[in-house]
């Protein structure tokens, strides 16, 4: 086989409830999260041994997370052999949007496919979890919702926001000090998500809007003050929503009309870089 290329789509969280730490250190969550068109391209193509290629100078080749889902395929599978696996990275890393996550889904994807190994979806999906919470949902991507420490998957109708923005302020947050600033401030303020799924169902997204919540904003913003600036210049500016995606300091930013993103855009210009994307079906898509 020549090459097989990928889509890996980033990831927004439209609802995140947080729920206390449990004796493992875990939070565990109910989540509504919905994949985006904003996409990292992964590349495999023959080799003799493992190798990854990045892109992106910040990525680190050596404890990355596809390389760690290639160990283990290639680890519990005879007839896995080599790969070069080629990452051209467009989706940041330290931001809440789950690139790393994404990446890996597209690499177990990729690899079952390249090296020929027929694993179903069920076997692909427990190794997910052995990579980390929100590889489980980049697995299948599109709309689900996410409960458990992340593992546990339920597809939903798919949620069509139209257009919207998404922006990444300079510099990251890593999960870990987000949920453990979320411990020292307290306790879940998020309500529980049925009006959430009652709105999605009828596909109603001014009533969605309302809904949006992420428990581990606040410590976001705790973490990084920048991003409040950021909400308040982007509600001026006309969008409707604005909320922080997993553990940030990403914002998605809904507004109704392309002059008022054209106006938030340009108004946030010198707050980050700025994306806009649409919501994608699929986790991961082949590319022709």
């Amino acid at each position: 086989m020549g090459s097989l290329s990928f889509e890996a789509h980033a990831k927004v969280n439209l609802y995140l409830q947080v729920k206390d730490r449990l004796s493992s250190g875990y939070h565990q969550i109910t989540s509504i999260i919905q994949s985006i068109t904003l996409a990292d391209e992964i590349t495999m193509s023959t080799a003799n041994e493992l190798i990854l290629d990045c892109d992106d100078p910040q990525i680190d080749n050596r404890e990355n997370l596809i390389l760690r889902a290639a160990s283990l395929l290639s680890t519990n599978f005879k007839t896995a052999g080599g790969a070069r696996i080629t990452l051209r990275k467009k989706i940041p890393i330290a931001a809440g949007l789950g690139g790393g996550s994404a990446d890996a889904a597209a690499t177990l994807i990729g690899l079952n496919k390249f090296w020929g190994l027929g694993l179903p979806y069920e076997q692909l999906a427990e190794f997910a979890v052995e990579l980390g919470s929100d590889v489980s949902f980049c697995l299948s991507g599109g709309t689900a919702l996410v409960t458990g420490f992340g593992e546990k998957i339920k597809p939903l109708p798919f949620i069509d926001l139209g257009a919207f923005l998404v922006i990444k302020p300079p510099g990251g947050l890593f999960s870990g000090e987000v949920y453990q600033e979320f411990d020292t401030l307290g306790k879940s303020q998020a309500k529980p998500s049925e009006s959430f799924l009652r709105a999605s169902r009828v596909q109603d997204n001014v009533a969605l809007a309302k809904e949006f919540v992420n428990d581990l904003e606040p410590a976001a913003v705790s973490l990084m003050p920048k991003i409040n600036e950021i909400k308040k210049e982007a509600i001026k500016a006309g969008a409707s929503a604005c909320l922080v995606s997993g553990s940030g300091p990403s914002m998605f930013v809904i507004a109704d009309t392309k002059e008022k993103r054209e106006n938030i855009t340009e108004r946030l210009a010198g707050y980050g870089r700025i994306w806009l994307v649409e919501c994608a079906r699929e986790g991961i898509t082949a590319v022709d």
